[in-house]
Parts: C-alpha cells; structure tokens; sequence
C-alpha cells in the first residue's frame, strides 16, 4: 500500500487502465509479500501511524527492503487478529551491518560527555530487564549529525524486533523515527532513528534515549566503550528475595577477555522491596570494557 498520485489513461491496446507514481510504488511495495501480507511503504504507514495508537499497535516496521536501481526502503506491515501475516516477508530483505563504519564515524564526529544506563528487572522470573541508556551528544565536527545507528545484542532469540518494546526519544521527549532496520536476527537487532532536529557543532545539552526490554537468562550484561566518554552513569534496580544476588563491577580486557573486579565502589539504596546499586565512572577511553553478573 501506498499514497500517490493515480490517473486513468488508455494503454497501448487502447484499454483504460491505470498508471501513476502512487499504484507504481504500491505495486513494488507489495511485490515483497507472500500470503495475507498487508504491507505498507514508510510514507503511508507514518502518516496512519501518527493518527491514533490504535493504527500503531497495528502498523509496524519489518526491515529495509531492495527497491529498483538499488534504494533501500523501510518496508512496513500491518496485522493483528484475523488479518495480515505476523510472519516477516523475506523477498528483497536487505540484511547488511553498517556499525563497523558507523563506529569510525561516531569517532571523528562524536563525543558523549555523558551517558546514563539504567536496568531494571521488571520480571524476575522470566527475567525480563528493561534497558534505559541516555546519551548526551557533542557534534565536533562542521556537518550536522541527523541520525544515530542502536545496535542491541541479546542471549535469546526475538525474532520480531517490535517484541523488544522499543522506543527512542530525545531530550524533549520527543519521538526519534525509526527510519531504517538494516539487521533483524533473532539474537540482534541494528537499526537507525533520525532526530526531529539535527544536532549542531554550536549545540548542548542534547540527548537521545534509548528504551527495550529483553530476556536476560545469563544474568549478565557488558558495556564496550567505542568512543571516549567523560562519564557513565550505570544503575541496576531489581527486587529483592528472588534469588538475584547484588550485582559487582568488573573490568574486561578485550584482548584477553580476561575479567577482574573493578575497585569502583557503589551506592546502594532501597526502595520499598527493591535494591538499587549505582555506579559512577569518569573519564572512558574507548576500548573499555566493564560487565555486571546478578
């Protein structure tokens, strides 16, 4: 499905028929499905999306498809019960990692004077985790940053990326877009949101926060450090008498991969049944690596 123009003509047989940029896209568009897709192209599928939650909970984003002379398009479908296909389409999937050279790039042009990671264990017994990371942004180059790149690794396999809940939103609370899904396994995800302004060489204080929840069966999560960062912020907040033991801060060497207890002391508090440990970090060149097991 698409919206755009559409007029009747006669075709060469003299037949009337129908032709134009609208029915062209949507024809390439559902080229991509197999049975009971209902797939929609990206302009369309914001324009309902931005109506009601209704047509959200409905409408939601696979990944980037190969369209004609090469051009990538985020491909959406909708579904729910007793229509659509949940399945993702595979025809013309484009499945390729860009965070090798997005890293390079984060390096020349970026600096996070600041990054806040927050986990919280919200099911302990499927132990389910949401992930909060906010990241203050520093343009240091001349060219505005537009968009960011997320990548999220994980223990288990989703194969849906919207089973993560995700959502991505800016210092004003404001949504970023998801503009491209370029990686989709089960046990990754990688994919691109723009922000609603782009971020200057002349700008402070701008953020932009990163929201998921996921199983953690392994009980542990790492943090790599791929450019420099003048302070992480990380807490873990989970319930108490569940089996969870306090979590304590190691550092990883990433050529090794051997791992030794960090001397960074935490703050711990409670709140009503659950314990909160926090640490704070300053000054990380890239290349570190630190991890917590619970």
């Amino acid at each position: 499905m698409h919206s755009g123009n559409c007029f009747i003509v006669n075709d060469l047989l003299g037949h009337r028929n129908t032709w134009g940029p609208g029915i062209i896209y949507a024809r390439r568009v559902m080229d991509f499905g197999d049975d009971g897709h209902i797939l929609l192209s990206p302009t369309l599928a914001e324009d309902l999306r931005s109506l009601s939650d209704e047509y959200r909970d409905i409408i939601k984003p696979v990944h980037d498809v190969v369209l004609k002379h090469g051009m990538t398009m985020l491909l959406y479908s909708a579904y729910g019960d007793g229509f659509g296909n949940k399945n993702h389409p595979q025809k013309g999937a484009s499945m390729r990692s860009k965070y090798g050279e997005e890293v390079l790039r984060l390096q020349k042009t970026t600096l996070y004077p600041s990054i806040d990671l927050e986990l919280s264990v919200i099911d302990p017994k499927k132990m389910i985790v949401r992930h909060k990371r906010t990241y203050e942004v520093v343009n240091k180059s001349n060219e505005p940053i537009k968009n960011v790149l997320h990548g999220i690794a994980m223990d288990v396999d989703i194969p849906d990326f919207n089973d993560l809940n995700i959502k991505v939103y800016d210092e004003k609370d404001r949504e970023c877009k998801i503009t491209s899904i370029n990686v989709d396994k089960p046990d990754c995800k990688e994919f691109t949101t723009e922000f609603s302004e782009p971020i200057t060489k002349e700008d402070t204080g701008k953020k932009y926060t990163l929201e998921y929840e996921v199983q953690e069966p392994e009980r542990y999560f790492e943090n790599a450090f791929l450019i420099d960062c003048q302070k992480f912020n990380m807490s873990f907040r989970y319930p108490t008498g569940n089996g969870i033991k306090r979590p304590q801060l190691m550092e990883i060497n990433q050529e090794s991969e051997k791992s030794t207890p960090s001397d960074i002391k935490p703050k711990i508090s409670n709140e009503n049944s659950h314990e909160v440990i926090k640490w704070e970090i300053s000054d990380i060149t890239k290349g570190k690596t630190y991890r917590i097991d619970w």
